[in-house]
């Protein structure tokens, strides 16, 4: 799976489980706070930052679906908050027409810098959120994950499930194409199917076979757990301890005092990390608005 641990001896690689757990809900809490498309793309830059000291960009083959996926999501978000923008503000007018029973009492085909901002804003937000779960993933194995979630007292069957998810997510694929496989042989080819075929006939034969795979393992699983005592009430060990180092501790005082500046930009600032009169060279329209969601 592209989400995969792999394993390094990056900085990142080396980091406790926790701080890289706490970065991933730092950057969700920060990327939301944030209105503006500056201190979002400052935020971006970071995180590729972070993915070129854990060595992610020669991984990033493995991102090419999801990166496709998301240009084209992001382009078609822009374009039709530049389009489609109620609040108006300055514009460019390309054309312009009435469209009957439009919802919105402006013409079609004006180019709105405010909604192209915001859109870009949403876009990088994203971006930035999705982008932080590859250091999260890549860098740290799945034990590893799951010690670092007891450690900060989640509900150990809450961690068993999520690990057991995570874990078996590379063997749902891999019994998908080998189901597949074994139905190409008995002539029944998927790839050479035509659109309706496949809505109609194709998949049954493979999914069919699948659930019933799956299945038959989790009563296995249930079995083995069962026989191991799950949930008996016992003080439990690790076969890793990871301790705090003083990257650690320096990489989340430099989260906490982002995250308080977010927090002050959001009262104080208009929105900004940074004092809004050093912001003086944005244009008005480019300004995050303070009249929507973030």
């Amino acid at each position: 799976m592209a989400i995969e641990y792999v394993a390094g001896n990056s900085p990142i690689h080396r980091l406790n489980p926790i701080t890289k757990v706490f970065f991933s809900l730092y950057i969700i809490f920060v990327t939301l706070g944030l209105r503006d498309i500056f201190s979002l793309a400052i935020v971006l830059v970071s995180i590729m930052v972070l993915w070129a000291l854990a060595g992610i960009p020669r991984l990033l083959s493995r991102f090419k679906f999801l990166f496709v996926i998301m240009l084209a999501s992001g382009a078609i978000w822009v374009a039709a908050q530049t389009l489609l923008w109620m609040f108006g503000g300055p514009y460019i007018s390309v054309f312009e027409f009435n469209i009957p029973f439009w919802p919105v009492d402006k013409p079609f085909g004006r180019i709105y810098f405010q909604g192209l901002t915001y859109g870009l804003a949403m876009v990088i937000r994203i971006v930035c959120i999705f982008s932080c779960v590859p250091l999260l993933t890549l860098t740290t194995s799945v034990p590893q994950i799951a010690v670092s979630l007891q450690k900060l007292k989640f509900p150990y069957k809450f961690n068993f499930a999520f690990s057991t998810a995570v874990r078996f997510s590379p063997l749902i694929f891999t019994t998908y194409y080998d189901i597949k496989d074994a139905q190409v042989l008995r002539a029944h080819d998927i790839d050479k199917m035509s659109y309706l075929d496949k809505v109609r006939k194709a998949f049954v034969p493979v999914v069919t076979p699948l659930f019933m795979s799956l299945l038959r393992r989790s009563d296995d699983l249930e079995i083995a757990i069962e026989s191991r005592a799950f949930g008996a009430p016992v003080k439990r060990t690790f076969v890793e301890e990871f301790r705090f180092t003083h990257v650690d501790y320096i990489f989340l005082i430099v989260m906490a005092l982002f995250a308080a500046l977010v927090i002050y930009g959001q009262i104080y600032w208009q929105g900004y990390f940074v004092p809004s009169d050093w912001m003086w060279w944005v244009p008005s329209w480019a300004k995050p608005p303070t009249f929507l969601p973030t």
